[in-house]
């Protein structure tokens, strides 16, 4: 082979090919480079499966990650059917490496298998990287064993020969392997969609109205919606554990010493609780802070990452219309096998900074992509190096203003246009019969603000951050409560009283249920400062304290009282009247109870000894393009 290879080259040469010559070479070269996977975490699987090993998640080709059972030539793990399992998802990673795959469901009284079927590899033909197939398991015994046998195509002295090559740190050759099954349920339960859109502020609605149109009359619209989280990392932990950022840790990484650190194990996740119950998860994410390595892939099946980086603005090459598309693709293959117990996560990035729109959109010969840029060198210019919180406190910046408004209109542009693709996506569901019996939740994890109250980015306790667009489409068999008041913490006990799985230990409340919060609380959590914001009888106070970053502060601190008081009316900020205001004796005090009560009682941080590690695929530098220092 070699030899032959050889003399094609100088063939080609001598005819003065050379760019067939260097292809070649190229394609040589790359048959020689393995397939690697990077370890990421150990895993807890479903209680309903037993593994006689561990399973770890794992990174592999550039975006996606996958949870994989430990084996290398024989997989076997057993499923407890005591909650009615009738067939089972097995995903096969790099099938392509075997040259035989058998599926069996072996029987206990002989050595043949009641149930199996083989996958003989084609090598030929292009396979996924995951390859998904479904065995029907037996429903008469109280567990099933499943027994996946792999022929790994390379020879044992070859693997061996090969697994002394040097590979880069972190990394290790990838074989054929059985990633977390999924289990298809006798009980239907409903899909559900969580969107979330990354800064989204309120004010959006009508940038929004194809999207509020496709979800039709019973989508809940409220119009005092809080997330509980200021940034992205600590909003979708919080949307995923139903904690505050305090509890459940994850308030960002890398910011200062203390924080390399996921989200608190302790904690439940959506995905978690759905796959106990024979859900199917799938997650598609933009942002790199909101990953596996974060905790964040516990309990999906499938996990992609398909990051937005600032090129990406203008070529359009990742944005919300890719992103769809990936999940139609997935929901396709997926209704293969059920039309029910689906679960997908959805975060699109296309709103947030430099905010650059697709440029049909923009009515403009002449697109200057580089105001973005000279925006955010204003703004950085402007609050200078050492900038915290009490900076921003009733301060204004010497800004272009026409800059400004181009900026919040470019802004406005993104979000209509996001809301078109998931439009789209609401579409297809429609054309599948899914949107009807499906529970649709969108959101923004934060807002946006471009210096209205002495604030740019994400970063205060003020409207403009705090109250993202949301809407919420229940299943259309049930009737919900039209509510106003919803928090992101409420999403995760919402779905579990879906599906029958709801506990009064949630901080937040179903939007099942009648009743609003009395109390609704936000905390941001910097290394110079810890704010939260709390809200009740009208009236919002925000509070700012000594930092005990990455916890809450300390008792000491506590009871020293804060470094700032503020306290707003609601209703008069909605008429645009940012005044400050004197509330009477009885509500402030009560406001600073709640707030006292709440971080004594909360002001122990967790105990975690496993540290977050930093993805593979972020970089400083694009941290910095997208307005990260």
């Amino acid at each position: 082979m070699a030899i032959s290879a050889l003399n094609k080259a100088i063939l080609y040469t001598l005819r003065g090919d050379f760019e067939t010559v260097w292809e070649g070479g190229l394609r040589k070269i790359d048959e020689q480079i393995p397939d690697t996977i990077e370890y990421i975490r150990d895993e807890e699987s479903p209680q309903w499966l037993q593994l006689d090993d561990g399973l770890q998640t794992y990174h592999f080709t550039d975006s996606e990650y996958v949870s994989l059972l430990s084996g290398s030539d024989e997989f076997r793990f057993t499923i407890d059917n005591e909650q009615g399992i009738r067939a089972i998802e097995v995903p096969i990673i790099f099938s392509d490496k075997a040259d035989d795959i058998r599926i069996s469901q072996p029987n206990t009284e002989s050595d043949d298998s009641k149930n199996e079927f083989r996958i003989q590899v084609e090598q030929s033909y292009d396979y996924p990287p995951v390859l998904w197939r479904t065995l029907t398991v037996s429903e008469d015994s109280r567990s099933s064993g499943i027994r996946v046998d792999v022929d790994q195509r390379e020879p044992q002295l070859n693997r061996l020969l090969r697994s002394v090559q040097r590979l880069p740190d972190g990394k290790q050759e990838a074989n054929t392997a059985v990633g977390l099954p999924a289990a298809v349920p006798t009980e239907e339960q409903p899909p559900i969609f969580l969107i979330s859109v990354d800064t989204l502020r309120y004010d959006q609605h009508e940038e929004l109205h194809s999207l509020i149109d496709e979800l039709g009359p019973n989508a809940i619209l409220p119009s005092e919606p809080r997330t509980q989280g200021t940034w992205t990392p600590p909003s979708h932990a919080s949307m995923f554990t139903g904690a505050h950022p305090g509890d459940h840790g994850y308030v960002g990484y890398r910011k200062a010493p203390g924080d390399k650190r996921p989200i608190n194990p302790s904690l439940t996740t959506i995905p978690e609780l759905l796959a106990e119950k024979g859900y199917k998860n799938s997650a598609l994410v933009s942002h790199s802070r909101i990953l596996p390595e974060f905790d964040f892939g516990r309990g999906f099946h499938r996990f992609r990452h398909d990051g937005m980086g600032y090129s990406d603005w203008v070529t359009r090459d990742s944005d919300a219309k890719a992103s769809v598309n990936q999940m139609i693709d997935w929901i396709e293959q997926d209704l293969a096998v059920r039309d029910h117990s689906l679960f997908y996560f959805l975060h699109v990035f296309d709103p947030h900074y430099p905010y650059i729109p697709p440029t049909e959109r923009i009515d403009s010969p002449d697109i200057d992509f580089s105001r973005s840029k000279t925006f955010r060198s204003q703004v950085d210019a402007a609050k200078g190096d050492d900038w915290t919180y009490l900076d921003g406190y009733r301060n204004e910046y010497d800004l272009d203003p026409e800059l400004v408004r181009e900026m919040k209109e470019w802004y406005s542009l993104s979000v209509e246009y996001t809301g078109h693709q998931i439009a789209r996506f609401l579409q297809y569901l429609k054309t599948q019969d899914l949107f009807e019996e499906s529970l649709i939740i969108i959101t923004g994890d934060h807002g946006e603000e471009f210096g209205e109250r002495g604030f740019f980015s994400h970063t205060s306790l003020y409207d403009g951050n705090i109250r993202p667009f949301m809407t919420i489409k229940p299943p259309a068999s049930e009737s919900w409560p039209q509510k106003d008041a919803i928090d992101t913490i409420d999403f995760l006990p919402t779905i579990a009283q879906s599906v029958g799985e709801y506990s009064p230990e949630y901080s937040g409340t179903p939007i099942q249920r009648k009743s609003d919060a009395t109390q609704r609380i936000t905390e941001r959590i910097y290394p110079e400062w810890y704010s939260i914001s709390i809200e009740a009888d009208g009236t919002k106070g925000i509070f700012t304290y000594d930092s005990n970053y990455p916890d809450r502060p300390t008792k000491d601190v506590i009871q020293q009282g804060p470094e700032l008081e503020e306290f707003y009316v609601p209703c008069e900020v909605r008429k645009g009247n940012y005044r400050e205001e004197e509330p009477i004796p009885e509500i402030k005090a009560k406001l600073r109870q709640i707030v006292e009560e709440f971080l004594v009682d909360k002001s122990a941080s967790y105990d975690v000894t496993a540290e977050a590690s930093r993805p593979s695929q972020e970089t400083m530098e694009q941290l910095q393009n997208l307005g990260y220092k």
